[in-house]
């Protein structure tokens, strides 16, 4: 996994936090059980992204990869609460942009620093069909 359950203190409170993750009113500690939920479905979206163009899961995770699946663990908390659509602006917005970030990893224009699957490290991927196609030569049309 990219991110642990008391890694999203760096983007959030302890008291958002344990009311994001409990679903007892007057709950005094985060649920590690809920917040780990949270850092798997995250790690999970990145991997998702990521699959086309890297061996995931990566190795070695940078930074960006990190704070990208910080953004959207606390997203997911956020989203599991009943009024779910009173995000705060900062948490949508900071959302937004962690797709857009791994929209630009997965099309290649931002770069990780890691080996691509295309670097030729290895001429096979796990699930991925090779196909060797024949077709008729081209036709000489240049007498027309």
């Amino acid at each position: 996994m990219y991110i642990q359950a008391d890694e999203l203190l760096e983007v959030m409170s302890q008291r958002n936090l344990i009311e994001l993750t409990n679903d007892e009113s007057r709950a005094t500690e985060i649920n590690l059980a809920v917040a780990e939920k949270a850092c798997i479905h995250a790690c999970e979206i990145v991997d998702g992204y990521l699959r086309s163009r890297y061996l995931t899961p990566l190795n070695t995770v940078p930074t960006i990869v990190r704070n990208i699946a910080l953004q959207l663990a606390r997203f997911w908390l956020y989203s599991r609460r009943p009024e779910g659509s009173k995000f705060p602006d900062n948490v949508k917005d900071t959302h937004a942009q962690a797709l857009k970030d791994l929209e630009r990893i997965q099309n290649g224009k931002l770069h990780l620093g890691l080996p691509t699957l295309a670097d030729g490290n290895d001429d096979h991927v796990l699930g991925e069909a090779k196909f060797q196609t024949r077709s008729k030569p081209k036709m000489d049309l240049t007498g027309y």
